[in-house]
This record gives structure tokens, sequence and C-alpha cells, in this order.
């Protein structure tokens, strides 16, 4: 009796001649034909995770396989991304680049979150910044917040300015002082630096700051000036500010390279309250009391012939020419010459008298030489008058010739 064969189907094979079962293709492979006596194993970057299987599967994004016959994929490793499908190499798994993350298996690589940083590449997770510290330059590092600079250990940390010092921009090396755009490290590290910009440039000392890590210092209120400093030998670095008293003003002072708010006693004839900004004349018929606080009205002025009991006031000439002279001692202190103008003054005059002095010794210089000029002229004709005489030249006269010759060339090349 004649059996008639079956094909095996797709996804089957049968490789034994006589048998009447078809085998499933095992996990790894797979066949798509009929009547196979074989199933072709997976090609790297497919598998077959079941049997029987018509076509091997891709391996999907964040996955890869680089081998043959296998029935899953490899997940690419935390802090790694592959967008790609089908990879057939680990090289597919790219590493996560610094201030992003991702976990196992991912197709993208995710930025840090808030008040986090990644450093490095690869990063599984993301680190918090150390306190007062916050992300910055895409999230790779972390930098010290406003009012607060690094210290210098090992490993990073952020302290708060001291009163009297502030720092306004994040990420600050250095606290200043205020009142002033001189450095000062506070981990001693660049005494250089704090020298040069503390000692060595002149600055308006116009704020102050009494709390701990400031972002930047308080302005003086009008007629205070600066206490409780942090340099009190050269006023930097104010902690405090205190009013001015009665009979004074604060005003810009320059102290040791430096221009600081102080307060200065007002001029005769003016007076001032606590706090001021300035000084107030007196009114014509008075004059300012000795503290300056108050002013005083005269009671005769001389002139009149009578006093108090209507007699000749001595007392009341005395008082007048007080008070003329407070007036005239408070318009010379408003009349005072700004230092700045002095300086220019002063740098004008030596200029001018440079210039005159060069145009002298230029002037000098031309004249010399037309007289040298002239002299020589003269020798050398006496020269050759003896010579066509047939006389040798008189030896004061080569002597002579020799010196004036010298000294032309010494006043010609002085110029040069």
């Amino acid at each position: 009796m004649f059996i008639r064969s079956q094909l095996c189907v797709a996804g089957t094979f049968q490789g034994v001649v006589g048998r009447d079962v078809c085998d499933a293709c095992p996990q790894g492979s797979a066949n798509d034909a009929e009547g196979s006596g074989t199933c072709a194993p997976c090609v790297p970057g497919t598998f077959a995770s079941d049997a029987g299987l018509t076509r091997c599967e891709s391996c999907e994004p964040g996955t890869y396989q680089d081998k043959t016959g296998k029935a899953s994929c490899v997940d690419c490793p935390a802090g790694t991304q592959n967008p790609l499908a089908a990879s057939d190499d680990a090289s597919a798994c790219v590493a996560c680049p610094a201030g992003t993350h991702s976990g196992v298996k991912s197709t993208e690589c995710v930025a840090c979150p808030a008040e986090t940083f990644a450093a490095s590449e690869n990063a599984a997770v993301c680190e918090e910044c150390p306190m007062h510290s916050s992300p910055a330059d895409g999230k790779t590092r972390c930098a010290c917040d406003p009012g607060h600079v690094e210290t210098a250990s090992s490993s990073f940390t952020c302290e708060p300015c001291a009163p009297g010092w502030f720092a306004e921009a994040p990420d600050s090396k250095f606290c200043d002082l205020c009142g002033g755009d001189g450095y000062a490290a506070k981990n001693g590290t660049d005494a250089v630096r704090f020298f040069l910009f503390t000692y060595l440039r002149a600055t308006t000392m116009g704020n102050w700051n009494d709390v701990v890590f400031s972002l930047q210092c308080t302005p003086f209120s009008p007629g205070h000036v600066g206490d409780d400093f942090e340099n009190d030998k050269r006023m930097f670095g104010a902690k405090t500010q205190v009013p001015c008293s009665p009979g004074t003003r604060a005003r810009d002072m320059l102290v040791a390279l430096a221009i600081v708010r102080t307060c200065e006693r007002c001029p005769n004839g003016t007076i001032s309250a606590v706090a001021a900004d300035d000084c107030v004349s007196c009114d014509f018929g008075s004059r300012s009391s000795d503290d300056n606080t108050r002013c005083v009205e005269v009671v005769n002025a001389p002139g009149s012939g009578l006093d108090g009991d209507g007699g000749s006031s001595t007392n009341a000439t005395d008082e007048y020419n007080n008070l003329l002279a407070s007036y005239v001692a408070a318009a010379r202190d408003n009349a005072k010459t700004p230092a700045t103008a002095v300086g220019f003054f002063i740098l004008l005059g030596v200029v001018a008298t440079c210039c005159g002095l060069f145009t002298g010794w230029y002037r000098r210089r031309r004249i010399r030489l037309r007289q040298l000029a002239l002299e020589r002229e003269y020798l050398i004709e006496e020269a050759e008058s003896d010579m066509q005489r047939g006389k040798p030249p008189r030896r004061a006269t080569i002597y002579a010739l020799a010196g004036v010759v010298s000294l032309f060339s010494f006043h010609f090349h002085m110029g040069d």
C-alpha cells in the first residue's frame, strides 16, 4: 500500500527520512518555507523567543544582540541609550553625556532633575548638589549660590560670606568687601590678589552689610557712615551704620588711597541736626554756636553805637566780627577746589614747563650750531689761504678747526 507524504509547514522541519512528524524550529531559529529539512539560526540583531517561528524578530530599541541563534536580546546598561532597532553590537549603546542619566534598556538620556547634577558620562542616577549650591553648566557641576563661596576643602562645599562681605553673583570664588571692589580670599588662597585690589585701588566706601551670606551690600542711609569695620584701619567692610551727630555732616574723604565716608564738622556759620547729609547756613544776623548745632542771634550790629543799655557795644562788635568770619569760612569751605581740579592744573603746569624747557633747549642748540658752522668756515678759509701762499697751515688753526668740528658733530648728534 502506498502512503502519500505531506510537506512540513513553515516554522517546522524534518531532516530524517521516513519520519511522519515534523519538528518545530527551536528557539533562536526560524523557517518560513514549507518542506524544509532545517531551520535557519537568527542573525545578530534578531532573536526568536519561541519555538516554531517562521521568522526572527528584530531587537527593539534599548537592546542589542551580537551573536547568532539567540532567543533574546541584551538590554543596554544604565547610563547609556540606544534609539535604534535591530542593533547587532554593544557599541550601539551610547554613553549618556554629563548632565543626563538613564536606566537599563533606555532609548534616550534624560536631563538631571532640579537641584541634581551628573559630573561625568554614563550616569545611571544624578546626585544632589551640596547645601548652598545649585546645578550649573548644563547640570554638569554645582556652583555656590549668591552670598556664598567655595571652601578650600578637598570636597566641594560652600560657606557664607561673613558680615561686611558680599557675593552678588553665583559661583563666586571670593567675597567682596562692602563699599569697595577689592577682593578678599575667605580661604586665604589668593593673598596677592587681595593686596592688589584692596590696598592699591581707590574705591568709594558707600555701603554696608550686617547679614551673613549677603548677595549685596546696602547703601548708607542719608547722614550715616559705616561702623564695626572688617578692616578698621582702612575702613573696609562695614558691618553696620551709625548716624552723624548734630553739628556734623556725612562727607566722602580720601583716606589711605581710598575714598571713605566719615562725619565732618560743619563749617562756621552753618548747623546740622542728627544724621545730616549737609549743613544749613544760619540766617543773616545770626551765627552758629560753638558746637554747630544751632544758630545764635547777634543782639546788636556794629555802628548802632548802642549796646543793650544804650551805650557803646564792644561785645556787639565782636559778635558781628565773628558772624562775618563765620560767613567767610563757610564761603571758603563751599568754594574749595576739588582735588581732581587741583591735580589737573598741576599736571597742566608740569606739561607746560617741560614744553618750555624743551623749546628753549632746541633754540639754543640751533643758534650754537650756526655759530660753530661759521667758525668752521672761517678756519677752513684761513687754512686754504696759508696753503695758497705756499705755507703749511698754522698749528693753532688746525687745532682750532679740529675742536670746532668736534663740537659741531657733538651738538648735531645731540638732536638725533
